[in-house]
């Protein structure tokens, strides 16, 4: 373990215009402001050392200019790095590669997606934290504790329409106390060694350790229900 190693940081901000589940989004009023304004004034906050924003949306880019100066904008996103399919993993790499054209390469990118407004600044100083203080880790991941929804008590229906086991397992009872505890990324972080995300083409490195949030935190919006909890968390609180 080497304490105390410094690394350069950049948080990356995605924010695509199109959205199948809500329209527009990461510019759609929570509580009182954007969306995407939960996620860039945390993220300043931090201890990221520089924050792009990626986006194909002039809406978004002009609220940027207009009130966070510090989020840089090296480009508008183009068109088929902007749809449905693409993929974050190649949003990643163009915007990298940008970057290292201009001797400005980060050694981890912390890639923080809108969608995800209950995620903090201690949050990100956190995963941050881990990174600096073992050189062996690679990425970490925020993940959330699954209550409900167990994948031991998932099922198949297979060609017979006869329900069997996701997963074959011989436990005697499906109790919640009696199943083992598992975590799925909740989306709000990944914090990951650019290099190793090039070479392995995702955001996951040899050593992948992981960030526990709470349930309240992990919301991810991706339906008009998820922005519904969202307002009520944000109230709460």
């Amino acid at each position: 373990m080497d304490r105390g190693r410094k690394v350069k940081i950049a948080g990356i901000i995605p924010a695509r215009k199109g959205s199948k589940g809500i329209t527009n989004k990461n510019m759609l009023e929570l509580n009182g402001k954007p969306l995407i304004q939960y996620t860039i004034e945390e993220s300043l906050k931090s201890k990221l050392d520089e924050i792009y924003l990626t986006t194909d949306d002039k809406n978004i880019i002009d609220f940027c200019k207009g009130f966070y100066k510090e989020i840089k904008i090296p480009f508008i996103r183009p068109d088929h790095l902007s749809s449905d399919s693409s993929e974050a993993i190649d949003v990643a790499i163009h915007l990298l590669s940008h970057l290292k054209s201009n001797d400005n390469f980060p050694d981890f990118i912390c890639w923080l997606q809108p969608t995800s407004p209950l995620r903090t600044f201690l949050d990100i100083n956190n995963c941050i934290d881990l990174i600096n203080n073992d050189k062996s880790i690679e990425s970490v991941i925020s993940v959330v504790k699954i209550e409900n929804n167990h994948p031991y008590k998932m099922k198949l229906i297979d060609d017979n329409e006869t329900l069997i086991p996701f997963i074959n397992q011989n436990l005697k009872s499906t109790n919640r106390q009696n199943l083992p505890e598992v975590y799925i990324p909740n989306g709000a972080i990944f914090l990951i060694n650019t290099n190793k995300l090039i070479e392995k083409m995702n955001f996951y490195g040899d050593k992948s350790i992981p960030y526990r949030m709470s349930i309240d935190n992990s919301v991810n919006i991706d339906s008009k229900m998820d922005f519904l909890l969202a307002e009520l968390l944000l109230i709460k609180k």
